[in-house]
C-alpha cells in the first residue's frame, strides 16, 4: 500500500493490467490544503474509505491535535462525489466542503482508493496482425467510448501464444491515445493490432491489443446553447468523455469550422463536476464556461456519457 500527503498517483501496477487488478492506496493532507488523486490512463478510482476529521494525534500534529475522535458524516458521500469513477480528482480540505465535525480542532482529510479498470466496459482482446472490431448499433448508445487500450504484452501463455515472447513488461505508451484517436464517438470501428498503428514498444516480441469499451449515450449543443443530459429515475450520469471545441467538419453545428482539432483542455472536468452523480444536468455551451480554445472557429459541446 502506498501513502503520499497531498497528490498520491498510483503508477505502478502495469504489470497487473491484462487482468484488471488494481492496487490500493492512502491519501492524505491537513486541513486548508488539498488532495488530489490520480490513477494511471485508462483506471478509473475506486473510492474504498473517506475521512474529514481526526482519528489520531499523530497525523497533521497541532497544537489542538490531542482531541477525541471525530469524523464529517458527509465525508465518503462528497469523496464520491468528486472522485469516485474519475480518473483524477482534487478536493479540498476545508470546513467549507465537508462541515466542521469538531470545532476548534486541527483536522485532515484521508483517502483510501484503488484505481481499476471500468466493469462496465467490453473487453476485447486479438493478436498481433489482426483486428479489433467495436460496435454500437443501438440509438440509445451509438458511441464508442474507449475505456482502455494497451498494445504491447503484460502477459505470457495463453494469451498469444508464441515463441516469441521476450518480454512481459511491455506497452505502447500511445496505446489509448491512439485507439481514441481513431474510434471514440463513432458507432463501429476497426483498429488494427500492429506496429504501423502503435509502434513497437518491445521489437522482437509478439504482442496483442486489449481494449476495453463501451457504447455510450451522447449529447451534443452548438455554441451558445445549453446542453442537458439525463438518466431515468434511480439512474445517474457518470461522464465519460467530453469536449468543448471542434473536430468535425460544418457538418455538426454549421458556422464556420477553420478549425478542427480544436479542444478546451477543461472540457472534461468541468462537464463532470457539473453532471456526475446526478440524474441531470445542464451545462451551457460557451466560452465563459470553457474558454476560447480556437478563436474565431464556430464551436459545440459533445459530452459522452453513461447511466448507472
Amino acid at each position: 500500500m502506498a501513502m503520499i500527503t497531498g497528490k498520491l498517483v498510483l503508477c505502478c501496477f502495469l504489470m497487473a493490467s491484462s487482468i484488471g487488478m488494481s492496487s490500493a492506496a492512502v491519501g492524505r493532507t491537513c486541513e486548508g490544503k488539498s488532495l488530489d488523486l490520480e490513477c494511471p490512463e485508462g483506471y478509473i478510482i475506486s473510492v474504498n474509505y473517506a475521512n474529514y476529521g481526526r482519528n489520531s494525534p499523530g497525523i497533521c500534529p497541532h497544537k489542538s491535535s490531542n482531541a477525541p475522535p471525530c469524523s464529517a458524516s458527509s465525508s465518503l458521500r462528497i469523496i464520491n462525489e468528486h472522485c469516485d469513477g474519475r480518473s483524477s480528482c482534487s478536493v479540498h480540505a476545508t470546513n467549507d466542503v465537508f462541515g466542521d465535525p469538531c470545532r476548534g480542532v486541527y483536522k485532515y482529510l484521508e483517502v483510501d482508493y484503488s484505481c481499476r479498470r471500468d466493469p462496465d466496459c467490453q473487453r476485447e482482446l486479438d493478436c498481433e496482425g489482426n483486428s479489433i472490431n467495436m460496435l454500437c448499433p443501438y440509438a440509445e448508445t451509438p458511441a464508442i467510448h474507449i475505456c482502455y487500450a494497451m498494445y504491447g504484452r503484460q502477459t505470457s501463455e495463453p494469451v498469444c501464444p508464441s515463441k516469441s515472447i521476450s518480454t512481459t513488461n511491455c506497452a505502447a505508451s500511445s496505446s489509448l491515445s491512439t485507439a481514441r484517436s481513431v474510434c471514440e464517438g463513432r458507432s463501429e470501428c476497426s483498429i488494427a493490432a500492429s506496429n504501423d498503428v502503435f509502434g513497437d514498444p518491445c521489437i522482437g516480441t509478439y504482442k496483442y491489443l486489449e481494449i476495453d469499451y463501451i457504447c455510450a449515450r451522447r449529447g451534443r449543443s452548438c455554441e451558445g446553447s445549453s446542453l442537458t443530459l439525463s438518466c431515468s429515475s434511480g439512474q445517474t450520469i457518470s461522464v465519460l468523455d467530453a469536449f468543448y471545441g471542434r473536430t468535425a467538419g460544418p457538418e455538426i453545428c454549421k458556422g464556420n469550422a477553420q478549425d478542427q482539432n480544436c479542444r478546451a483542455e477543461s472540457s472534461l472536468n468541468i462537464v463532470q463536476s457539473a453532471c456526475n452523480g446526478r440524474s441531470s444536468c445542464s451545462v451551457n455551451a460557451n466560452n465563459n464556461v470553457f474558454g476560447d480554445p480556437c478563436v474565431g472557429t464556430y464551436k459545440y459541446l459533445e459530452v459522452l456519457y453513461k447511466c448507472a
